[in-house]
């Protein structure tokens, strides 16, 4: 999982005050380079729960970058 693989790079590195900045651009290819059907729901399902897993890694922030045309998809998401 992603969490724990941020945590362990974490903690390799020594320093208990490292603190990691994950930026993730563009965001809204989620939406549109992800298929519809089953498959492409399951994979989006993936990449919103691991985000959600990185969410509560204290020593790790996630900034998501995306159009603002595609704000409405965005609130739509668990995401939001």
């Amino acid at each position: 999982m992603p969490a724990e693989a941020i945590q362990r790079v974490l903690a390799e590195a020594g320093a208990s005050d490292k603190r990691l900045l994950l930026l993730i651009d563009p965001l809204e290819q989620i939406f549109t380079q992800i298929g519809s059907d089953a498959a492409g729901k399951a994979e989006r399902a993936a990449f919103y729960q691991a985000l959600d897993e990185l969410e509560r890694v204290e020593a790790c922030a996630v900034v998501l970058c995306m159009r603002a045309d595609f704000y409405s998809d965005f609130m739509a998401s668990p995401l939001w």
